[in-house]
């Protein structure tokens, strides 16, 4: 309910606050035009047991990958980012693609090259990854 200048409450008609919700309007700009605060909006929206939309609207810029996404860094991305992208890129495989035995779960550079072609990555078990990144021989001779 909104309230009109002279103190009088206004009537919100359901059918309309969905309709201009299924088109997409925001709940910010929905609570502008009845004169009431985005969770008033989303009071009466959950009223009606509408279905939600995505968290972040359509013009939002979390879900657009890539160059068209403001907080793309390109190849100046830390590590755990590169990974994580290739990782959303290059699909899993059932066993190691070094010794097809085990089960994967490190996605490893490949030359250590660090590039952003998910051609340059393999899916390695975690014994097989140390072995190719050295680490196991500092483990066994107590360097960490």
């Amino acid at each position: 309910m909104a309230v009109s200048e002279s103190g009088n409450r206004l009537y919100i008609c359901p059918d309309t606050l969905v309709k201009e919700y299924n088109e997409g309007k925001t709940l910010r700009e929905l609570g502008d035009e009845y004169g009431v605060t985005p969770p008033a909006i989303r009071y009466h929206i959950v009223k009606t047991r509408l279905p939600h939309r995505r968290k972040w609207g359509n013009n939002s810029k979390i879900g657009i990958t890539d160059n068209g996404n403001s907080l793309w860094k390109g190849n100046e991305v830390g590590l755990t980012a590169l990974h994580e992208w290739v990782g959303k890129r290059k699909p899993k495989p059932e066993v190691c693609e070094e010794c097809g035995a085990n089960k994967p779960f490190d996605l490893a550079s490949i030359e250590n090259r660090y590039t952003r072609n998910p051609n340059d990555w393999e899916w390695l078990c975690r014994s097989c990854h140390m072995n190719k990144d050295g680490r196991i021989k500092n483990l066994k001779r107590g360097v960490v």
